[in-house]
């Protein structure tokens, strides 16, 4: 089966020098096979490899023209680039379509090829794709950055991805998705790797993921390739046989031998020394030498700038401490004083209290003197009453009769 080898690239020059080594590495390992590089004006402009064709990413601008009418953006990344990542398997499709290709192995251009395309698919002959390696629903983490596909599987993939931006109730679950991880503080992107991973789990295609005793398909040059950790040391640890990619398993005393490698995020800056011949034929140094020149000032301009933006970010984390710092010790005195405030109105809240006790017992003690003497006062009144009401009252006597006598 005629396999074609496909880069398809958008982006800045510093990428697009990258792309230029993932290009002759592929065709170092292929001088007969179909190279195409999809790409825009200023990926076209630094490409300096003869014998690769390259084509205008503008002439296949409506491949994804209903699905841009749906897009909803969920990444951290920027829109443009995360929508484009999912726009470039449409534009695949119907480049392979156009050209009536049997099958490609699509590289993004971080990846370097170091195998013959036909002999690394041999174990894929089968499949109508191949991804990095399975996902579950609950870690949809497959990839394919450096994978097979045949028109089938990129038809049937640009369907799923359109049909899906354009259900609500696919869009809510997106929305869902995010919220729990933004609720979790964690990093959430929704693009065409995720897309992949979720049709891996849906299709009725038959996927590849690599056999036993065929060269890997590097997923990331940074991780452990049986673990999925990040490891400690920075990146994978290779050793060449025959201009070939070895690493030994983690878990095992055992070597095993790589078809690729994935130069994911800064380890894009070990692609240079990491390119390789064939045993029996030379780099061609007339192409690298002033490729490599441009990449070092490159690098050492982007170097500069990190630097300088690293001093920045640390002067304004020193800012930012110094003003936290503050902030705590205005909040614990501020403590400090609510706590005596606090202390000073208990205080006189009990003083309050006893003072309103003591005029209560002063009240209640006046009242039962002054109720006493007012009870004496009327019980004596009313007791003169009584007496002068029991008296007998005396007969007027005339005064010309005599008294009359007591006795008989």
């Amino acid at each position: 089966m005629k396999t074609a080898i496909l880069f398809l690239h958008w982006g800045n020059a510093q990428e697009c020098l990258h792309l230029n080594l993932a290009a002759i590495q592929a065709r170092l390992w292929n001088p007969h096979a179909k190279i195409y590089v999809l790409a825009d004006a200023a990926a076209r402009e630094s490409l300096t490899l003869p014998g690769v064709e390259v084509v205008p990413l503008e002439d296949y601008h409506t491949a994804a023209e209903s699905f841009r009418g749906h897009y909803v953006h969920f990444s951290v990344n920027r829109p443009a680039y995360t929508r484009f990542n999912i726009e470039r398997w449409f534009i695949m499709r119907d480049f392979v379509r156009q050209h009536g290709l049997q099958r490609i192995l699509h590289l993004d251009s971080d990846v370097l090829l170091y195998d013959d395309v036909e002999a690394a698919g041999q174990q894929f002959e089968e499949c109508d794709l191949t991804l990095s390696w399975p996902s579950t629903s609950q870690v949809p983490n497959s990839s394919g950055h450096s994978s097979y596909f045949n028109l089938r599987a990129l038809e049937e993939f640009s369907a799923f991805v359109e049909a899906a931006y354009a259900d609500p109730a696919t869009i809510e679950a997106f929305e869902n998705r995010v919220a729990g991880r933004r609720a979790n503080g964690g990093v959430y992107n929704i693009g065409d790797m995720y897309h992949l991973a979720c049709f891996s789990l849906t299709t009725q295609l038959k996927i590849g993921y690599g056999q036993q005793g065929h060269p890997l398909f590097d997923g990331n040059i940074n991780y452990d390739f049986e673990t999925k950790s990040r490891l400690a040391d920075g990146h994978r640890p290779i050793e060449y046989r025959k201009g070939q990619p070895h690493a030994r398993y983690a878990s095992q005393e055992k070597v095993v031998r790589y078809a690729t490698l994935h130069f994911q995020g800064r380890a894009k800056a070990w692609m240079p020394e990491n390119l390789q011949a064939p045993e029996g034929t030379q780099l061609p140094c007339d192409l690298l030498f002033p490729l490599m020149a441009r990449l070092s000032r490159t690098t050492n301009h982007s170097l500069g700038e990190s630097k300088s933006a690293k001093l920045d970010f640390q002067k304004e984390r020193d800012k930012a401490l110094a003003t936290a710092a503050s902030l705590q010790s205005e909040c614990e005195s501020l403590k400090e004083r609510r706590a005596e405030d606090a202390r000073n109105l208990k205080v006189i809240r009990q003083a309050m209290a006893q003072a309103e006790k003591k005029v209560e017992t002063a009240a209640r003690s006046q009242w039962v003197t002054r109720g006493t003497q007012l009870g004496l006062t009327k019980a004596g009144t009313h007791l003169q009453s009584a007496i002068d009401h029991l008296q007998v009252p005396q007969q007027k006597q005339n005064p010309d009769s005599p008294p009359k006598s007591t006795r008989k």
